[in-house]
């Protein structure tokens, strides 16, 4: 049975990765079914999380395919993995199924759902421990968006302790080369948005966290992830710190 299933699994995980197109005729449909009739249904859930992961066409292909993907489709851990990518940063309210569908994704903990919530209720709707919350959870799921806007708000507080924990988020990313990344990610999601947001309510003067300011003496550009003095962290930091003040507050 085990080696029956194991193979089943490989069949369905191929199929689906050929699949293009929704299955409209009868006889397909059920050939789908039968394809997946003797398999455990928290496999079925497994593969169809990873399906989703790629592409949320894909798991609604997948849930018109075959009656047993629509109904195990709806488990919260597909929600969870589903990409959301090429979908607007937040669904128009009168378009109740696609409201729906991003409020299920919230609830059942999807990072970049998480993560989207949290910039719409902090930059637009004035919501700023309800934005911080999602930011929060975005994070412990693994969100790099997240940890560099959370890094961002922390160390503007001037707080010595929210200075603190902001820098080593943001120390994390740049070592990793993924602030920049993260930034444009900021960027292409505030320009979808209604930009409310007073960083007077929160902000004290601009950190400056290297005391030598090396990345301004050696000359700063874009590309400041690729110093060639990589051992000072605090530089990188004011680098990227700098970019995100000329960008989300000064011209906000």
């Amino acid at each position: 049975m085990a080696s029956r299933i194991s193979h089943s699994a490989r069949r369905l995980i191929m199929h689906m990765k050929s699949t293009s197109k929704v299955f409209l005729l009868r006889g397909k449909a059920n050939k789908n079914c039968m394809l997946v009739k003797d398999l455990p249904g928290d496999l079925i859930i497994d593969i169809l999380a990873l399906a989703a992961g790629t592409s949320h066409t894909n798991l609604f292909n997948l849930k018109l395919s075959c009656k047993v993907f629509k109904e195990l489709a709806e488990e919260g851990h597909v929600y969870k993995h589903v990409s959301l990518e090429n979908l607007p940063i937040i669904p128009w309210k009168h378009e109740l199924e696609a409201s729906l569908f991003f409020d299920r994704c919230i609830d059942n903990g999807n990072p970049e759902a998480l993560y989207r919530q949290g910039v719409v209720e902090l930059f637009s709707r004035k919501r700023r421990e309800k934005g911080l919350q999602h930011l929060r959870d975005a994070m412990e799921a693994g969100h790099l968006g997240a940890s560099y806007l959370h890094s961002m708000i922390s160390m503007m507080t001037g707080k010595e302790e929210l200075v603190k924990q902001g820098f080593q988020l943001l120390t994390r990313l740049c070592a990793i080369q993924k602030a920049r990344e993260c930034r444009e990610k900021l960027d292409l999601a505030t320009n979808h948005i209604w930009f409310n947001y007073n960083w007077s309510d929160t902000m004290t003067d601009l950190p400056k966290l290297c005391a030598e300011q090396h990345w301004k003496r050696i000359g700063w550009s874009k590309e400041y992830e690729y110093f060639e003095d990589e051992s000072c962290e605090a530089c990188r930091c004011d680098a990227e710190i700098s970019m995100f003040f000329d960008r989300f507050v000064r011209n906000n």
